[in-house]
């Protein structure tokens, strides 16, 4: 019999970015200007010594080549050589707490193996973004440390608790392995310049059931199968963006199937696995504009997370490894896979190959080991 509890905590935080244009401070919905929140009221690349916003001289964008074909108006050939280049400083802060514990507790009786126990956590994460001025983009990129807009701050806290219990069965040459868990996550967003909670969902899990029997049939060979569901919850950053409809998104899902066997020897080890695997409920994130060229740096918090169906994959894996003695020994394995896309998502057709999936895919390798020493090959 056996118990133990852990507790941890993590922290981390965030980053910066140069942008070519300087941004307009933002205004409110009714056009005043803010320091705080708003929308940004424009941009603009030179001014003149004063300071003043420049415009690009007429017509002067129609024979550019790439970059400055994109209408950006930023092209130096498009302003007097006296005007002075501006841009701004998007600064990105982050700060992530975590703090959790784990617990499980383990007890055989009988032929029973059982483990059950929990994993508990609270993940508190602040954002806010602000832009500074880079005070002479003609010399470098050194910008005033005090902000000339916030554009936005939220909170966001994720608890999650999990609970599990699996039984492990021997049998003697049949082993018989049975799994639940199930996953509750609570997520919420507070804005700290409407000081209020402006967002929340709940993305807990079914129950989720695994299991996986082993067959010994005899001290070289045994023979496998395996089925399991699993489960990704949302993520805090969906609650980030304003477009969302946080009652149509779910969890992502997964569905696991693998069958096979194991041989080896005192040489020799030999495998082969055929494996079914089924992704559902993808989320992914469309950006306001994505279907138009360029980098959108005013994003800020616009854009939309949803549903973009799933993904389907078969295939079988086989590999062997043999030492020729206690120093060289070598390992191959060749795998033949089909992915293809389940359900419509922007720029796929269900039925597809998955872009980028590979097909078929060896490996060969030779290691030699003496002492301290190792040293491998791949091909």
């Amino acid at each position: 019999m056996h118990f133990q509890i852990t507790p941890y905590i993590h922290k981390n935080e965030g980053r910066g970015d140069w942008i070519p244009p300087y941004l307009v401070a933002a205004v409110d919905a009714e056009g005043n200007p803010t320091n705080e929140g708003g929308s940004i009221a424009g941009s603009y690349g030179f001014t003149d010594h004063l300071g003043n916003p420049l415009t690009p001289a007429a017509d002067c964008t129609d024979n550019l080549s790439w970059p400055w074909d994109s209408g950006s108006g930023l092209a130096p050939s498009c302003y007097d050589r006296n005007a002075v280049p501006v841009m701004s400083y998007r600064h990105t802060h982050y700060q992530k707490d975590r703090l959790g514990l784990t617990a499980n507790f383990e007890w055989s009786v009988g032929i029973n193996d059982i483990a059950f126990g929990l994993w508990a956590e609270t993940n508190d994460r602040d954002e806010s973004r602000d832009w500074h001025k880079v005070i002479d983009a003609r010399v470098y990129h050194h910008f005033d440390e005090t902000p000339y807009w916030t554009q936005y701050s939220n909170s966001f806290q994720t608890d999650t608790l999990k609970l599990y219990v699996q039984d492990t069965l021997d049998f003697g040459d049949f082993t018989v392995n049975l799994g639940v868990q199930q996953y509750f996550v609570d997520l919420e967003k507070y804005d700290n310049f409407a000081k209020a909670v402006t967002a929340k969902v709940n993305s807990d899990s079914d129950t989720l059931f695994s299991t996986g029997v082993i067959y010994q049939v005899n001290a070289n060979l045994e023979l496998f199968a395996g089925y399991s569901e699993n489960f990704s919850a949302i993520k805090d950053g969906v609650l980030e963006r304003g477009s969302s409809t946080l009652d149509e998104i779910e969890p992502e899902t997964a569905e696991n199937i693998d069958v096979g066997f194991r041989y080896n020897n005192a040489n020799l080890d030999l495998s082969a696995t055929f494996y079914s695997i089924t992704f559902d409920n993808r989320i992914t994130f469309i950006a306001p504009g994505s279907d138009t060229s360029g980098i959108d740096y005013t994003i800020g918090t616009n854009g939309t997370y949803l549903n973009v169906g799933g993904i389907e994959s078969e295939g079988f894996e086989l590999s062997a490894s043999y030492r020729f003695n206690e120093n060289w020994d070598i390992y191959t394995s060749y795998t033949n896979n089909d992915s293809t896309y389940v359900g419509n998502a922007p720029g796929f057709e269900a039925g597809t190959k998955v872009v980028d999936s590979v097909e078929d895919m060896f490996v060969f390798s030779t290691n030699y080991t003496f002492e301290k020493f190792r040293l491998w090959s791949f091909s």
